[in-house]
């Protein structure tokens, strides 16, 4: 392992120990009502900001990712019905692997067709 690398891990995992440690160490009387309630927020900001790009954004460009953006919409609606994080991500793997397997099977089968047709038309 390159010893920059190496560094890097460090640093990180020393920046995230210390903010984690520190928001021990804070007293109860500055955390008010609103900042607890506010600090809830920040876990799901964050999953947002690091899972919303790969939904639109492909190497830089917009792009419309129908499977992802179906598998968000099945994975929100299993929250809302379930109320359990891993039932709708477990629930939403299965979906997305089977629609892409759905979509090999369909690629093949047209393939196939496309060059059956093919060699139909040489003959």
């Amino acid at each position: 392992m390159d010893l920059t690398i190496l560094i890097a891990i460090l640093i990180m995992a020393l920046a995230t120990f210390l903010t984690r440690r520190l928001m021990l160490l804070v007293p109860k009387k500055y955390l008010t009502v609103r900042v607890k309630r506010g600090l809830l927020f920040v876990p799901i900001g964050i999953f947002s900001g690091l899972i919303f790009p790969t939904l639109f954004f492909d190497a830089g460009k917009l792009v419309w990712k129908f499977d992802y953006l179906l598998t968000t919409l099945v994975c929100i609606l299993l929250m809302l019905w379930k109320k359990d994080f891993l039932f709708s991500f477990v629930g939403s793997l299965i979906f997305i692997v089977a629609i892409q397997f759905l979509i090999e099977v369909m690629e093949c089968l047209f393939d196939q067709r496309k060059n059956s047709f093919l060699r139909e038309m040489k003959q």
